[in-house]
C-alpha cells in the first residue's frame, strides 16, 4: 500500500467531520459536532491500528525509516489536533490530564497526545534527514502542536507549564532550522513568537544551549474508546528529548 493511497484513505475518514466542524454556517448543534468528533477519532485510531507496520514511526528514534513514513505520521497527528482543537476548554493540570473523570478535558487530552507525537516524529526525522525534505504539512503540524503546548504552558500546574514550554521551545527551534528553505517556516516562527509574547511566556531561542534534556511521555491511546486511557505515569513525565547535535533519542510507543 503506497503512502499516497493510505494518506488519501485517512483524509476520506476525517475530512467530512472537519468540514462540519469548521463550517462558517452550520445547522449542526455543538453536541452533534462533538459526537462526530468522537466517532471520527475512533475511526482514525482503528484505521491507524490496521495500517502496515512499515508505515509506523518506530518506538526507537535511532531506527531509520523512509521519509514518507514520517510525513504520513505527521499528517495523522496534525489531523487529530484539528479534529479536537475547536472543543478544547478548561484549565489543564498534570492530574486532570491523567484522568478520564474530567470529561470536559478529553479533547485537550487527545490534542496533547498528538502534539507530543508531532514533536517526537519531527525530532526523529532530523536524526536522519535534512529538514528541507519535509513537506509544508510539517510546518502546519508544528504550528498546531505548538498552539497546544502554548495552551498547556499557561497552566497553573508548574510541572505541566514548564514541560509544555520546553516542547514549545523545541518546536520553535526546529522551525528556525527550517527557515532558510522556505518562507512558511519563517512566518510560522514570527506568529508563534508573537503569540508567546502576548501570553507573557518566555521561550528558549536555542534549546541546544538553553534547555536541559526533558523527560516527556505520552498517554496510551485507547482505540476502542477513542480517547486516552488513564495512566498515572503518562503524559509529560519520562520520555527523553535530547537537544543539540547527535542523536536525540526517546523511549516511545508507536501510534
Amino acid at each position: 500500500m503506497s503512502n499516497f493511497q493510505i494518506s488519501c484513505d485517512l483524509l476520506r475518514i476525517v475530512t467530512p467531520a472537519l468540514d462540519k466542524i469548521y463550517a462558517i454556517s452550520s445547522s449542526i448543534s455543538f453536541e452533534e459536532k462533538e459526537d462526530q468528533v468522537t466517532k471520527t477519532h475512533v475511526a482514525m485510531s482503528e484505521f491507524y491500528n490496521n495500517i502496515p507496520s512499515p508505515l509506523r514511526v518506530p518506538s526507537a528514534a535511532t531506527k531509520q525509516v523512509p521519509p514518507h513514513v514520517y510525513q504520513f505520521n505527521l499528517l495523522y497527528q496534525a489531523l487529530k489536533i484539528m479534529l479536537h482543537r475547536p472543543f478544547i476548554r478548561g484549565s489543564p493540570s498534570m492530574e486532570s490530564l491523567h484522568s478520564l473523570q474530567n470529561s470536559h478535558l478529553v479533547h485537550l487530552q487527545s490534542a496533547t497526545f498528538s502534539a507530543i507525537r508531532v514533536s517526537y516524529v519531527i525530532n526523529s526525522f532530523r536524526n536522519f534527514y535534512p529538514l528541507r525534505r519535509l513537506s509544508p504539512i510539517a510546518v502546519e503540524g508544528l504550528v498546531m502542536a505548538s498552539h497546544i503546548h502554548l495552551f498547556n504552558s499557561k497552566s497553573s500546574d508548574e510541572m505541566l507549564a514548564r514541560r509544555s514550554n520546553n516542547l514549545y521551545s523545541l518546536n520553535l527551534h526546529i522551525l528556525n532550522l527550517m527557515t532558510p528553505p522556505g518562507k512558511e517556516s519563517s512566518r510560522a516562527v514570527e506568529v508563534l513568537t508573537s503569540l508567546a509574547q502576548e501570553s507573557g511566556i518566555s521561550t528558549a531561542s536555542d534549546p541546544a544551549e538553553n534547555l536541559a534534556p526533558r523527560s516527556v511521555v505520552e498517554p496510551q491511546e485507547n482505540g476502542s474508546g477513542g480517547h486516552i486511557s488513564p495512566n498515572p505515569s503518562c503524559f509529560i513525565c519520562h520520555k527523553r528529548f535530547e537537544y543539540g547535535s547527535g542523536t536525540r533519542g526517546t523511549k516511545h510507543r508507536a501510534g
